[in-house]
């Protein structure tokens, strides 16, 4: 029986802590999207009762024009993305036990997960919801190294040679 590498091992494990710990991010994400609705409900109301007089000048009208729809921006993609990211968290730790058994299917469920990461990227990058730095481009870390992991040749041996002896047994 083909047995696994502490490579292997150490992604598995990296894959159960990360999708855990995304799932639980996630979740902070998605109830705190629920208190930022209603606290940029607020600041909308307060917004349009303050008159115009109120204002010291026309630059303070315009900052408080771009926070607005700033605000609401952000408010269109937070829930979303909360999801998406509970959703990609859950399937990294379920492929994070596969890794860890060794079932192909953690194989290329972690493939598909890495390029749907990539595509998240991508759409976000597009719909610019907060600035990207460079540091930002440490999200996509993990991803490239899944994929580099799982494409080698003798993690694509280990998987086939599991699976193979697991039928044959």
């Amino acid at each position: 029986m083909q047995k696994r590498t502490s490579w292997m091992t150490a992604i598995g494990i990296l894959s159960l802590f990360i999708g855990a710990l995304g799932m639980l991010l996630s979740a902070l994400v998605i109830l705190g999207s629920v208190q930022i609705e209603q606290s940029l409900g607020d600041v909308e109301t307060s917004l349009q009762q303050t008159s115009d007089r109120e204002f010291l000048n026309q630059r303070t009208v315009r900052l408080a024009s771009e926070t607005e729809s700033e605000l609401s921006e952000a408010r269109a993609l937070i829930l979303p993305d909360g999801i998406v990211s509970a959703c990609l968290s859950a399937w990294l730790t379920m492929m994070g036990i596969g890794t860890l058994l060794l079932r192909p299917w953690a194989r290329w469920g972690s493939i598909a997960w890495a390029m749907t990461c990539f595509v998240w990227v991508i759409v976000m990058i597009f719909l610019e919801p907060v600035e990207f730095n460079p540091l930002s481009w440490l999200v996509v870390l993990y991803p490239v190294t899944l994929l580099l992991c799982f494409t080698q040749r003798n993690w694509r041996v280990a998987y086939t040679r599991h699976s193979t002896e697991a039928m044959s047994a």
